[in-house]
């Protein structure tokens, strides 16, 4: 089972995440109404170190995919 929590959102003209993950914590401590202060999951589309580290320079600690492996398959194809 999969469950999907969606926090904040916000349109970019980027065609990739990995420039946005800054300004996602921000759309999502905006949602919040408070600043984020203690960690946040990602996705591997926003892997981006310096970004990261300038987050956790803050004391916000990162968890962010390396890659997508347990996406490679679809749920719907049987394991071999």
């Amino acid at each position: 089972m999969v469950v999907s929590l969606v926090l904040g959102a916000y349109v970019s003209q980027s065609s990739a995440d990995n420039n946005e993950l800054e300004p996602m914590l921000e759309a999502v401590s905006h949602s919040l109404g408070q600043k984020t202060r203690k960690r946040f999951l990602a996705d591997r589309g926003y892997i981006n170190g310096p970004s990261i580290e300038q987050i956790q320079s803050q004391g916000i600690e990162a968890y962010v995919a390396l890659s997508a492996e347990a996406h490679e398959r679809r749920p719907y194809e049987p394991a071999l």
